[in-house]
């Protein structure tokens, strides 16, 4: 019986083909979970490194995720969820963004923690790849909650959830392809109108837009290789 193959399990997928042709580079993807009871899962503006990132809807899994490329030896990360960014300019140039006073805020930092398991040397025996298999490294995340400048002022490199803080429940799990999963609160779902504030976060995301290119990324399949396009716009 053939299963089909999550979106999901084909950005790992994606992860590991890139990984292999290219080694200094690291394709992360990111997910961010909504409550399973809720009827259609809604769109999120998501930045990073001065790009609006592109996200895929699973209606099955009630998940939204995205992806991100990294220089491989890159293993700290953060990420601030808000709904109320300011931009910091001088003399028309941007200098940084900022969590806009009063506006309730979630930050934090990630450390990919890398777990090597030294394969015996046994005189006169050689292992089997099965064996080899279950010294693979392995890959965790230390996960912290931090705040942010007294300006608000978010790292240069922090990937950017625009959506209501108070909506997150928790971030957490994670290993060498996957950053922490963010997981909303069901309580959410207690909200008459939350399907009109989601499209409101979206209306309140434009003008954000206006400071980020967009990456859009194409998603080739064939029988032999799976391949990622990325288009700077």
């Amino acid at each position: 019986m053939i299963k089909k193959l999550s979106l999901l399990g084909m950005m790992l997928m994606l992860c590991m083909t890139i990984q292999a042709r290219r080694p200094d580079k690291c394709l992360l993807v990111g997910t961010v979970q909504f409550p399973t009871s809720m009827a259609q899962v809604p769109s999120l503006s998501i930045y990073w490194g001065g790009h609006k990132i592109t996200s895929d809807i699973d209606t099955e899994s009630k998940s939204l995720s995205f992806t991100i490329s990294q220089d491989r030896c890159q293993n700290v990360f953060y990420i601030v969820i808000a709904d109320n960014i300011s931009v910091s300019t001088n003399e028309n140039t941007v200098e940084y963004l900022r969590v806009a006073p009063q506006t309730s805020y979630k930050g934090y930092k990630l450390v990919r923690h890398k777990h090597v398991k030294p394969i015996p040397d046994i005189p006169g025996k050689k292992l089997s790849a099965e064996a080899i298999q279950k010294y693979k490294p392995m890959y965790s995340w230390e996960i912290e909650e931090v705040k942010l400048m007294h300006n608000g002022r978010i790292p240069d490199n922090a990937i950017i959830i625009f959506c209501n803080a108070d909506y997150v429940k928790e971030i957490t799990g994670g290993n060498e392809f996957q950053l922490p999963r963010i997981i909303l609160s069901n309580d959410i779902m207690l909200q008459d109108d939350i399907d009109e504030q989601f499209v409101k976060l979206l209306f309140k995301s434009l003008d954000l837009n206006t400071f980020h290119a967009s990456i859009e990324q194409e998603v080739k399949r064939d029988e032999l290789t799976t391949m990622i396009a990325m288009n700077l716009s």
